[in-house]
């Protein structure tokens, strides 16, 4: 059987990192991971993920720096990403939206909850793109029509 995706998992914390990648594992995906910030960026330049799983609070370079640098990056801006952290303050969840985040799971987390959004959100890159490939199969048809 194929693989459903690529995911990168972005925490500090080895135990985390495990049981994640345990979890999506079983659930067919392909599981990247990193235990800083740095770590992660420097992963982006050798994968694509379909999804990133990215902690708040790391040491050194914080889950919102690492968002923004990843949104800042036209290759990279599009891929999907879900802060999953043990931080549940109002203003840390509209600011992990605010830069660009699509979802936010408070640790711990409830595991069928957890793959259920990331398949939501992987689904949903998929139909993204492929709508986006006929919206271009379209507009080539009829520029070539109209010529």
């Amino acid at each position: 059987m194929s693989s459903k995706g690529k995911i990168l998992v972005v925490d500090d914390t080895h135990a985390v990192l495990s049981l994640l990648k345990e979890l999506l594992q079983a659930e067919n995906y392909t599981v990247y991971t990193a235990d800083s910030g740095e770590l992660a960026l420097f992963a982006l330049e050798k994968i694509m993920p379909d999804l990133i799983l990215l902690d708040i609070r790391m040491n050194g370079m914080s889950g919102f720096e690492v968002c923004q640098k990843i949104k800042e990056k036209p290759t990279l801006s599009g891929i999907p990403i879900i802060f999953l952290t043990a931080a549940n303050e109002q203003d840390l969840r509209l600011e992990g939206l605010k830069l660009g985040a699509v979802d936010y799971i408070t640790k711990p987390f409830n595991e069928a909850e957890l793959i259920a959004r990331v398949n939501t959100h992987v689904e949903f890159l998929r139909l993204s793109e492929k709508v986006s490939k006929q919206a271009i199969e379209i507009a080539e048809n009829n520029m070539v029509g109209s010529q």
